[in-house]
């Protein structure tokens, strides 16, 4: 039980980290919106602990679609050995909308992603 000064980082409206995940080199869904709910995507943090250059691609991909060119955030965007990328646009999604992502070194490049569940 919770009292007034605990936060509950799965308390639906509040924003927390949604997902974070290392990185494979195929795209694969990171985060997806849960039945009867709505998402306010506010960050995504990519980090390349990686010793060389990684490229990253991340899609927002709708029920019923795959991966591609035609729901790509980022496709072959360069993240250099030991930097991270902050990306502060907002992001609505809808039930069932997903975030894919990949990058070209397995295991090394980490994806964060903030926001709310409404």
């Amino acid at each position: 039980m919770l009292n007034d000064n605990q936060y509950d980082p799965r308390a639906v409206g509040v924003a927390r980290v949604l997902a974070q995940t290392a990185l494979g080199t195929n795209a694969r869904s990171v985060y997806t919106v849960p039945a009867g709910r709505r998402a306010e995507v506010s960050s995504i943090v990519v980090a390349n602990g990686h010793t060389s250059v990684a490229t990253l691609a991340v899609y927002h991909v709708r029920p019923g679609e795959s991966a591609g060119v035609a729901n790509a955030q980022y496709a072959g965007t360069r993240l250099a050995n030991g930097t991270t990328m902050i990306d502060d646009t907002p992001r609505g999604m809808l039930t069932g909308d997903a975030i894919h992502a990949s990058a070209s070194v397995g295991s090394v490049v980490t994806l964060t992603l903030y926001g709310r569940e409404i």
